[in-house]
């Protein structure tokens, strides 16, 4: 199966959930940092089960790799994915999680059963790989491409296996991300720009919408990121800065090593994060109709309503929409029907902009968006 877009790679991501902060009943909805990810050195197990009909299918040689095609991958396909999850993870946790070799076994055919059974082939897995247990730091990865459950891959939240149907470098990403702690990186939106009223009945949640983020897309590039705010509340790495009302604050692009990277505020019981984003020439995000030019990034954890609307929510990225200038004039075509004017996705705010924050009275006030930095601050009025 070739990669598909992103609106139907998204529905098909699913993971199991069996300790998701959604649902808490915490006074905090944000979530605690995972430190424990870089304790120990990471290792991948990665185990190929093998379909019946398809005996030699991990000896066989793509002819385009890239085309991450799931009928015709061979073994050497599969590691170049690992190598690929393996760098990612050193980058987003700014080297600090390790990782030792990874090692790799191939089921005998017939091993790849064509079944919606994850617990089962997990415990294939671990006999084909010599497993009792699973020892700390170890993540067993199980690839059925024969699965028919639905999904691209099912990650473990804080756990230790994972399966895959799709033997993308973005699905291995993404499903190990779970076991590190990661939930969704989500998009919120509003009927209207201003985010007012700001309910449940106005506005709504996209779990898999920040499509930026590997966490929100099924996109995967050598550029390829996670938000500031992701790794700030689960890797700690940035750290997120509490901010001050009043007080005008520098930001950074979230991608550099620099303390100016994130910064946090909690209201009540909702979580604000102020990050910085510029796309740049290596952007390989497939997505239209989406601002090219830097912005200061709103994402949000909370409030209860949000983290409802799926099962799991993680930090969600403020998008607004505006209708796109310099269009016709809308016309009824001959039966009387009008196309509804193009309109352009906002992921951010830009220089001279002034937003209320969801749900408070505060008021994101943003000064500049230059080349390397923004300026801004959160007042009262």
């Amino acid at each position: 199966m070739k990669k598909t877009l992103i609106s139907v790679f998204a529905i098909a991501l699913m993971l199991f959930l069996p300790d998701s902060y959604g649902a808490t009943s915490s006074p905090s909805p944000k979530p605690k940092a995972e430190t424990g990810a870089w304790s120990v050195k990471q290792k991948i197990v990665y185990v190929a089960l093998t379909p019946a009909d398809d005996p030699t299918m991990w000896q066989q040689v793509v002819d385009d790799p890239t085309t991450e095609d799931i009928e015709s991958g061979n073994l050497d396909f599969v590691k170049e994915t690992v190598s690929n999850a393996m760098s990612f993870w050193k980058k987003a946790s700014n080297n600090r999680m390790q990782f030792v070799a990874p090692q790799f076994f191939v089921g005998k055919p017939g091993s790849a059963i064509a079944h919606c059974a994850s617990s089962a082939d997990i415990k294939t897995g671990m006999k084909i790989a010599g497993l009792k247990t699973i020892p700390k730091g170890t993540r067993l990865v199980v690839a059925n491409i024969n699965d028919t459950c639905g999904y691209a891959g099912l990650g473990a939240q804080r756990g230790s296996s994972l399966n895959l149907r799709s033997l993308s470098s973005a699905t291995l990403i993404h499903e190990l991300g779970h076991n590190f702690g990661f939930l969704h990186s989500s998009t919120l939106y509003c009927k209207t720009s201003t985010y007012s009223p700001f309910t449940e009945k106005n506005c709504g949640v996209d779990e898999y919408g920040d499509l930026r983020d590997v966490m929100g897309s099924d996109d995967y590039c050598p550029s390829s990121t996670l938000s500031a705010t992701q790794r700030a509340t689960i890797f700690a790495t940035p750290r997120a800065n509490a901010l001050k009302l009043g007080k005008i604050y520098d930001v950074d692009e979230s991608r550099e090593d620099s303390t100016n990277i994130v910064y946090e505020l909690q209201v009540k019981k909702v979580w604000f994060f102020f990050e910085y984003f510029i796309p740049g020439k290596s952007d390989c995000l497939i997505t239209t109709r989406s601002s090219r030019t830097p912005e200061l990034q709103v994402r949000m954890i909370g409030p209860d309503w949000t983290l409802q609307s799926g099962p799991a929510i993680g930090p969600e990225l403020i998008t607004r929409y505006e209708i796109e200038p310099n269009q016709p004039t809308p016309t009824p075509d001959a039966d009387g029907y009008v196309m509804e004017p193009l309109k352009l996705t906002l992921s951010g705010f830009k220089a001279g902009e002034k937003f209320r924050l969801p749900g408070t009275t505060y008021y994101l006030n943003v000064i500049s968006t230059g080349t390397t930095s923004a300026q801004f601050s959160v007042t009262t009025s």
